[in-house]
C-alpha cells in the first residue's frame, strides 16, 4: 500500500509552491499575472505556477552544496558498532537492538551489514519490508515540505537584504524597522526551525525501516516455528 500520490503532491511539492506564489504577490502586488485573481483559469495558472515551482525548490533543496547546508545534524560515534546506517544518517542505537538487527540481517542475506556501503544496507532492508511502513512516507513528505520551506527562506532573505539597501536611502526608513526587519527576523528563524525539523524527520524515516524490518523478520521466524 502506497501513500497516495496527492496527499505526498500537496504537502511536498504544492504547498510550498503555493506559499512562494503569495510571498511574490505580497513584495509585487502590481505584477499582471495577480489580475483576475477570481477566474477560474487564473486559479488554474495558479495551480500549475505552484506545482513547477514546488518541483523546483526541491531540486534546488537537493543540490549538493544546499544540501549540505541543510544536513545541521553532527554525526558523533560514527565509528560506533551499534549505529545502524541510514540512507541520511548513522543512527546509534543500544546494544542488544543492533545485534539483533545485525543477525537478522546476516541470516537473511548471508553478509555482514558492516561490510558493505551505508545505501546498499538501507536498500536491502528498504525492499524487504516497503509495503508495511506507509508511514515513512509521510515522514519524508514532511522532511521534503521543511526543506523546500527553508529554500523559500533563503530566497526570501536574499530578497530583504536587497529591500533593506533600498529602505536606508528612502527616506521613510520607518517603512523598514516597521515591517522589513520583523520579516527579516521572522524568516530567520523560519529557516533555524526548519532545518531541525528537516533533520528530525530524516532521521525517522531512516530509522523506522529498520524497527520494521526486524519485527518482520521476528515474525517470519515465529511462524516458521510454528508450523515445524
Amino acid at each position: 500500500m502506497k501513500l497516495p500520490f496527492q496527499i505526498y503532491d500537496f504537502i511536498s511539492i504544492l504547498f510550498p509552491g503555493i506559499i512562494t506564489l503569495c510571498i511574490l504577490k505580497y513584495e509585487f502586488p502590481l505584477l499582471d499575472l495577480w489580475k483576475n485573481d477570481n477566474n477560474i483559469s487564473q486559479l488554474v495558472i495558479y495551480f500549475v505556477l505552484s506545482y513547477i515551482i514546488g518541483h523546483l525548490l526541491q531540486e534546488i533543496g537537493r543540490y549538493k552544496k544546499v544540501s549540505n547546508y541543510l544536513k545541521n545534524v553532527k554525526q558523533t560515534g560514527q565509528d560506533n558498532p551499534n549505529n545502524i546506517k541510514g540512507r541520511h544518517y548513522d543512527l546509534p542505537i543500544s546494544e542488544p537492538l543492533a545485534k539483533e538487527i545485525n543477525t537478522a540481517f546476516l541470516d537473511l542475506y548471508g553478509i555482514e551489514a558492516k561490510n558493505i556501503k551505508n545505501e546498499e544496507v538501507f536498500g536491502l532492508v528498504f525492499s524487504t519490508i516497503q509495503d508495511r511502513i506507509t508511514q515513512r512516507s509521510i515522514f519524508v513528505s514532511i522532511a521534503n515540505l521543511y526543506r523546500a520551506i527553508i529554500v523559500i527562506s533563503m530566497f526570501y532573505f536574499v530578497l530583504l537584504t536587497i529591500k533593506s539597501f533600498y529602505y536606508i536611502f528612502n527616506p521613510k526608513l520607518e517603512l523598514y524597522i516597521d515591517k522589513t526587519l520583523l520579516i527579516f527576523i521572522v524568516t530567520f528563524g523560519v529557516i533555524s526551525v526548519s532545518k531541525k525539523g528537516l533533520n528530525y524527520f530524516k532521521k525517522l524515516s531512516d530509522q523506522v525501516p529498520y524497527y520494521a524490518f526486524l519485527s518482520w523478520y521476528k515474525e517470519t521466524k515465529f511462524s516458521q516455528k510454528k508450523d515445524i
